[in-house]
């Protein structure tokens, strides 16, 4: 169905003027757009503050009740909007039910839905009202503009045509009541694949469009340099519903170059995170470029994108790294010390009677047995390793740092630590799915 669009240089409200156009008797349906609004509604009797130069439209139509719930528009609404706005920003837009959407937690756009009866027919009215270039300064709530996100010259005529093309294809299914067909061909999402390459290692995860992790997929990095098992690791992923480009970090760069080219060879794009312009969202105060992981650029950016304050990211892998993040956003460098297991393992391979053990947090402060001696030595000697190491960083930088754990023993260290700490073992992923969302998108 063609939507006719009606224009205003100046409504009380545009749902209130779609509501006299249809009790008019001249319009079943209608697109309306007006420059301002003198008195714009919002839901639940809430005012919605119209400034010029925002988007303010009404769209209605006649419906018929009869399979599809006046619920279920609710959730159509924001996801088109959501889908077209998404295309000018790299920030994550939320959806606040019923009909919200945020970015960075705050409001830019209200949708208003309602339903009234004419002659014993039933229409649909949408207002949505889009702060594009300025936003109100309320009390109630904190509100933004989405001019403030995005790099991209905003023509509201353009989203505006947009908005009437994508409700132009639901319309004829709405009125057949296929709900489920709107569903699947107006809101089909497609997930994103993301990975990280470590010395001990290999995750892969499939994540959604609210950086949601759906599914994580693991392997030992080793064992992806024997023929046909990256093949067996990476091929089922690949027929997941995801995006083209696909997002690695890596330390291991033999086995992201036969990563990499095994993906190109099923027509996908691969990219390593240093590969992009990283200098665009942190800013990297080292000597060495070239020598900094990418895994512990991802923690940075993982950690400060989350916390937006000083923060100390303590990695326990392979090695047990210190990152350090300064406001506004400054990847100051850090420390590097033995990895556990890797030490465990060293010990056991250098001496003719040391075992391997499995590292536990309830130690005594000495052993009467060899697992439990080499058990406290590890414990009490990496609490002191990295206290001191907090100590040093907090004493250098005359600041305070949000402390954040990750990798496996993270649990094992937590109450070991004296400063107030926070374990996130996604914290790589959340850094590299940053990455992606405002450099790859």
């Amino acid at each position: 169905m063609k939507l006719k669009v009606i224009k205003f240089k100046s409504v009380s409200s545009t749902n209130n003027k779609a509501i006299k156009l249809i009790q008019g008797g001249k319009y079943t349906s209608g697109f309306i757009i007006s420059n301002t609004q003198t008195n714009g509604r919002g839901t639940m009797g809430k005012k919605w503050i119209s400034k010029k130069g925002n988007i303010f439209i009404s769209i209605f139509f006649k419906v018929n009740f009869t399979k599809i719930k006046i619920e279920n528009f609710l959730i159509i609404n924001a996801l088109i909007i959501k889908k077209i706005l998404k295309g000018y920003t790299n920030k994550l837009i939320t959806i606040k039910k019923p009909n919200d959407l945020l970015i960075e937690k705050k409001k830019f756009c209200g949708i208003l839905q309602e339903v009234i009866e004419f002659k014993d027919n039933k229409f649909l009215i949408t207002g949505i009202g889009i702060n594009i270039s300025s936003a109100p300064i309320s009390k109630k709530f904190i509100s933004t503009c989405l001019k403030k996100y995005s790099k991209k010259i905003i023509i509201n005529s353009s989203i505006v045509k947009k908005i009437k093309k994508n409700y132009e294809k639901i319309i004829d299914e709405v009125q057949n009541n296929n709900f489920t067909i709107i569903k699947k061909n107006i809101f089909k999402t497609m997930n994103y694949l993301i990975g990280d390459i470590g010395n001990t290692l290999t995750k892969i995860c499939l994540v959604n469009e609210n950086s949601k992790i759906l599914k994580e997929y693991n392997s030992k990095t080793k064992e992806l340099f024997i023929k046909n098992n990256i093949s067996k690791y990476i091929s089922p992923l690949l027929k997941k519903k995801i995006k083209k480009k696909i997002l690695f970090s890596s330390v291991v760069p033999i086995l992201y170059k036969k990563i990499n080219k095994y993906i190109k060879s099923k027509k996908f794009q691969c990219y390593e995170i240093k590969n992009l312009p990283l200098k665009n969202i942190i800013k990297i105060n080292i000597d060495n470029y070239k020598q900094l992981g990418s895994d512990r650029i991802a923690n940075s950016i993982g950690a400060f994108n989350l916390f937006k304050s000083n923060c100390l990211i303590i990695d326990f892998g392979t090695a047990t790294t210190f990152d350090i993040v300064k406001k506004p956003g400054i990847y100051e460098g850090g420390v590097i010390a033995p990895g556990i297991n890797l030490s465990i393992l060293n010990l056991n391979r250098s001496t003719a009677a040391l075992p391997i053990f499995k590292l536990k947090s309830n130690s005594k402060a000495y052993g009467k047995n060899t697992k439990d001696a080499l058990n406290a030595g590890f414990l009490w000697g990496y609490q002191g390793l990295i206290n001191n190491i907090i100590k040093k960083i907090t004493l250098n930088f005359k600041a305070k740092f949000k402390i954040i754990l990750t990798g496996g023993y993270a649990t094992v260290f937590v109450n070991f630590i004296n400063n107030k700490s926070t374990i996130d073992k996604h914290i790589t992923i959340k850094g590299i799915m940053f990455i992606y969302r405002n450099l790859l998108k």
